[in-house]
């Protein structure tokens, strides 16, 4: 059984660490920025257009928020994942069939990509590629 750290090769998955805390830290900033209550604020706007009620950009902002905190640790960042990538749905939905603005997409589908690569991101799996990679170069130094 791992720790909330994960193994310790997820502990020295530098690349992941730095996805997941890179991702995680624009996520809790954008997250954030949705409880400008201003009725002048982007965000307040945006979802007075969408309908629910304001109470749903604050919901919003907690799940990314939350999943962008989630994000950090490998044990929890695929719970991180799901939370922000709720959000990453939602809003393209909403820019389809809500806002009428389809190439809008573009920036929550991209984010949502990342968020499902670095958060399913595999160290074992990059390990044994290399390890691999490392006995072909072997048998072709031979």
């Amino acid at each position: 059984m791992t720790s909330i750290l994960g193994s310790p090769l997820q502990r020295r998955d530098v690349v992941g660490w730095l996805m997941r805390g890179g991702l995680g830290a624009l996520f809790i900033a954008i997250g954030l920025s949705k409880f400008n209550a201003d009725p002048h604020g982007m965000w307040f706007q945006i979802f007075e257009k969408i309908g629910f009620g304001q109470w749903f950009r604050v919901l919003a902002g907690v799940m990314q928020v939350g999943g962008g905190a989630l994000l950090f640790l490998p044990g929890t960042s695929r719970f991180g994942a799901a939370s922000i990538g709720a959000t990453m749905v939602g809003a393209i939905l909403t820019d389809v069939f809500v806002l009428g603005n389809p190439i809008m997409i573009i920036a929550p589908g991209g984010l949502l990509a990342a968020v499902v690569i670095a958060a399913f991101r595999d160290p074992q799996l990059d390990s044994t590629i290399a390890t691999l990679e490392q006995r072909k170069r072997r048998t072709l130094a031979r």
